[in-house]
Order: C-alpha cells, then sequence, then structure tokens
C-alpha cells in the first residue's frame, strides 16, 4: 500500500456523517470495487492530491444526528440550559461501523482532529454562493417593474406634452392601448385644418370690417351733397347707431349712388375726404388732400380709398382719447378748472398721428 486515504462526508439534510478509510494500493489491477478520487471533489487536509487516485474503501464509521440536534445548530435557536438528561439522550447520536476488507490494516498511528463548525461552513459555502445569486437575481427582478414604470411615465409625460401642442388630451389608457403615431398624425392634422380655418375667419372678418368702414365713410360724406330729405334722415338715423347694420348701409350706399349719380375718380375721393373735415384742421385736411391726390395719380383710386379709410379711423381714435383724457382731467383733484390755451395745443399736438410718407 502507498498509503491512506481518508474521506469525510456531511449532509445536515439526510442527518449524517460519515468517515471512510481508503487504501491506496501500489498495483490497483489487483483489487475491485476501487473508487477514483480527484482533487476537485473536495477540500483537502495534509498533503495536495495532484491528480486523481484510485482507493480501495477499507473502513467506514457513520454517525446519525437526530434532527432536534440539527434544530439547535441554527443560529437562531435558544437552548434552555441546564439540559436535563433525558434532552441529553435525545439530542445524542447513533453510531456504526463497517468494514470491507479484513485483511487490511489500518495505521494505528493516524490521529484525525474534525472542527465540526469548519465542516459546516465548508459545506454551507456553496449554497451561501448560491443564495447570493438567488438574491441578486430577486433583487434584479423586483427592480425591474419599477424601471419599466418609470421608463413608462416618462415616455407618457413626453407624448403629453407634444400632444398638448394640437390641443389633445391624451389619457394615460389611451397612451398604453393605442397607436400614438397615428394619433399624433390625426390631432397635427386637426391642428392645421383648425388654424387654417381660424385665418380665413379672421381674414373675412377683416375684409367685413374695411367693408364696413368705406361704407360708413361713403354714406358720411354723401350727407352734404343730398337733397332728398327722405334720404338724407334715413342715412343720418342709420349713421347714430354704435354699429350700423352693413345690409342696410349697403342698401343705402346703392341709393346714395343713384341719387347723386356715377362721379369721377376724383369727386369720390373728395366725397371721402370731406368726412375729415370735422375730425382735424384746415392745415392737417389741406395736407391730406395733397397726399391724396399725389395717391390717386400715382397708384390709383383704391391706394387713395384705403388712405382716406385709414387717416378716418387714426382720426376718430384721437378725437376719443383726447375726449377721453379730457374727461379724465376735469375729474381729476389736481387740474385746474380751466386749463390754458398752450396745454390744449400741446395735448393736440401730442395726438396728431403721424403723415404718411
Amino acid at each position: 500500500m502507498e498509503g491512506m486515504l481518508y474521506l469525510f462526508t456531511y449532509s445536515e439534510r439526510n442527518r449524517f456523517s460519515c468517515m471512510t478509510a481508503a487504501a491506496i494500493p501500489v498495483d490497483s489491477s489487483k483489487f475491485s470495487g476501487l473508487r477514483t478520487i480527484r482533487p476537485e471533489d473536495g477540500w483537502t487536509e495534509g498533503p495536495r492530491l495532484l491528480r486523481p487516485a484510485n482507493v480501495l474503501p477499507v473502513l467506514r464509521t457513520m454517525r446519525v444526528y437526530p434532527a432536534e440536534y440539527l434544530r439547535l445548530l441554527h443560529w437562531r435557536a435558544r437552548p434552555w440550559l441546564p439540559i436535563s438528561e433525558k434532552q441529553v439522550q435525545a439530542l445524542a447520536s447513533r453510531r456504526y461501523e463497517s468494514a470491507s476488507d479484513a485483511s487490511i490494516s489500518l495505521d494505528t498511528r493516524a490521529d484525525i482532529t474534525l472542527d465540526f463548525e469548519q465542516v459546516r461552513a465548508l459545506v454551507r459555502e456553496r449554497h451561501d454562493q448560491l443564495n447570493f445569486q438567488l438574491s441578486l437575481m430577486l433583487v434584479f427582478l423586483g427592480a425591474m417593474p419599477f424601471c419599466v414604470a418609470g421608463m413608462l411615465l416618462l415616455q407618457y409625460k413626453n407624448a403629453f406634452r407634444h400632444l398638448q401642442q394640437y390641443e389633445q388630451r391624451l389619457t394615460f389608457g389611451v397612451f398604453v392601448f393605442h397607436d400614438l403615431n397615428d394619433m399624433t398624425s390625426a390631432a397635427q392634422s386637426k391642428h392645421i385644418a383648425r388654424q387654417m380655418e381660424i385665418k380665413t375667419q379672421q381674414r373675412t372678418k377683416d375684409a367685413l370690417h374695411s367693408f364696413h368702414q368705406e361704407l360708413e365713410l361713403g354714406l358720411r360724406s354723401a350727407l352734404e351733397r343730398l337733397h332728398d330729405a327722405d334720404l338724407r334722415k334715413r342715412v343720418q338715423d342709420c349713421l347714430s347707431v354704435p354699429l350700423p347694420d352693413l345690409e342696410k348701409m349697403k342698401q343705402l350706399g346703392e341709393e346714395v349712388k343713384e341719387c347723386l349719380g356715377h362721379k369721377m375718380p376724383e369727386e369720390r375721393l373728395a366725397l371721402l375726404l370731406e368726412s375729415l373735415k370735422d375730425l382735424c384742421s384746415p392745415e392737417e385736411f389741406g395736407t391730406y388732400q395733397e397726399q391724396a391726390s399725389m395717391m390717386l395719380h400715382k397708384s390709383g383710386f383704391r391706394t387713395a380709398r384705403e388712405f382716406a379709410v385709414q387717416t378716418h379711423t387714426e382720426l376718430k381714435l384721437r378725437a376719443k382719447q383726447a375726449e377721453e383724457e379730457a374727461e379724465t382731467a376735469v375729474s381729476g383733484p389736481d387740474t385746474p378748472a380751466t386749463p390754458s390755451a398752450t396745454v390744449l395745443i400741446g395735448e393736440y399736438k401730442s395726438l396728431k398721428p403721424k403723415q404718411p410718407g
């Protein structure tokens, strides 16, 4: 024999430990029932096993532990001291020995010392590694729903802000169960159509407002030349309301045109400018006449007419502002009862609109 090899097996699940004494034969071909031991099979104490070895089990010593004894090994267990004799007997292990080959004599000088806690730690080491890996996996799986929920909420927030630009409200249920691309395309199309509709309505409104002002200005300028008392009264009644009716103004405009007859562009422009006399000084009126006449010869009647309408609007606004400031000055506590002529002239000049070039 080359020597002896001692194998120790321990299992808390099966509640036993086993010490096997195995002989290493010089010629393994002479024996049957050999077992191959490899260096990677387990922990070794003493000289290292450098290569696989064929051994012959000679003697087995097995201890069977009671379940109560193994439960006391748990770190949460709290034994009640002192332990009675009956409890000691219940915690005692049973020992069994068996020899496989009585012709082989054991080394009586062999001395083996086992640290039971170290054996349990070595057995538990592999399980601890597996438990650690499982713990990491559980932590990862537990954190994954929160990460997915956070990413989903972030995408929902971005989609909500994007659709809000198109006046489209996005609920979380619609975000989860519907196609956002189709919804975004539909919202963009609706938004563009709505904007175009608003612009069309605004252009129509501006055109109606401009036409309304033109009719009002034409009727006011024609009042001085109307000889029909009944028509003059109807025109005055129509223009006396804050917002004259457009259809009624169009009808009166046709009647006034028939009454006055067809006029040349210069005469029509002169009629439009007549309405500015009550809103400005004679010097300003002469300036406006010259500018309108120049526009008529250079750009045509349309441009001159737009200038007259715009000037009439600005002068009306100036008169209204002057009236409001006069009322404010009269009601103010620190304003003198009779303002000087210099102050009135200064206020009049400050309200004078810019002359178009």
